[in-house]
């Protein structure tokens, strides 16, 4: 990353999994990382994996979309790592627009980093970076952070166990998305269990799937369940200025925590969403930066809150 280059690390969004029984192959795209330095060259990267259901093969790229000014092209063609390894470099689309006399034009390169599954694995808990080189001009940097690296490798060993248990005959259900947020709690009167009881009756009633009680009987969760969320509920950023909500294309998914502890009750939420991109030109599904507002756990807290038995 070059000097006076902000990127942005906080709250990363979970990886996308696309897991179509018709595909022969499951992909998980990660979060996106943007850095937008002051001067140089824009670029946002994000981890892809293809993995492979009957050979279980697994294949890795880093997909770059880069933006720069300039007069002219620069072509990105060769890319090594920071141990001097050379790897596959493919160019996907690229494009030129608002060209000026004076300043010369925009310029967008999208191209797409290969390696295999121990490189990815030999970086776990370290950042990795890769050089692309161009025709014209000096190499760009790429950083990907130890965040995306432990997010990418922890979609991919939960495929891996998915894949297995279906080879196995296993039945698996999808996994809980991660609260956000400090959510929202209010002091109860009634005991433990007959408040999480009592949640466990409202959130069946509203279509939720339950996962069971915590070990410790003080918690439970619920499965990802598709949620339509207006802005006062949650925020997945915009495109052009335009909340990326306000889109009929984006969905979003919700988790529900709800735990019970010194009396007091809490619930917290999570989410994930993509912007579905269909149509000519289109490449994939766009994952979302997603978090969810107190607003929407105090909504579902007030209607536990309301079913409870008088103490």
């Amino acid at each position: 990353m070059s000097a006076g280059a902000s990127a942005s690390y906080a709250a990363l969004p979970p990886v996308q999994v696309s897991n179509d029984r018709f595909d022969p192959s499951a992909k998980l795209v990660g979060p996106e990382l943007k850095v937008d330095p002051f001067v140089g060259i824009d670029h946002d990267s994000r981890l892809r994996t293809f993995i492979d259901k009957k050979t279980g093969e697994v294949a890795n790229q880093l997909y770059v979309h880069i933006t720069y000014t300039g007069k002219e092209w620069k072509f990105y063609e060769t890319a090594s790592d920071d141990t001097a390894n050379f790897l596959p470099l493919k160019k996907i689309t690229s494009d030129s627009s608002h060209c000026d006399k004076l300043f010369g034009c925009i310029y967008t390169e999208d191209v797409v980093v290969e390696f295999d599954e121990a490189t990815l694995e030999g970086r776990e808990g370290k950042i990795y970076e890769i050089k692309l080189s161009p025709k014209f001009g000096d190499g760009l940097i790429i950083t990907v952070s130890t965040e995306q690296i432990a997010l990418q490798l922890a979609a991919i060993r939960e495929i891996q166990e998915t894949l297995a248990d279906k080879a196995a005959g296993r039945v698996t259900l999808p996994k809980p998305l991660p609260p956000q947020g400090e959510g929202a709690s209010v002091q109860v009167a009634q005991g433990g269990d007959v408040v999480l009881a009592t949640a466990r009756k409202v959130l069946e009633a509203l279509g939720y799937a339950l996962e069971p009680m915590s070990a410790d009987g003080t918690s439970f969760s619920t499965l990802p369940t598709d949620h339509k969320f207006t802005q006062k509920e949650a925020d997945c950023g915009t495109g052009l200025g335009i909340p990326f909500l306000w889109d009929s294309r984006t969905k979003t998914r919700v988790s529900i925590t709800v735990s019970v502890a010194s009396g007091r009750l809490t619930v917290r939420s999570g989410m994930d969403g993509i912007l579905e991109v269909r149509g000519f030109g289109a490449h994939e599904d766009k994952p979302l930066s997603c978090t969810t507002k107190d607003a929407f756990a105090g909504e579902v807290l007030q209607q536990i809150q309301a079913a409870l038995p008088q103490p």
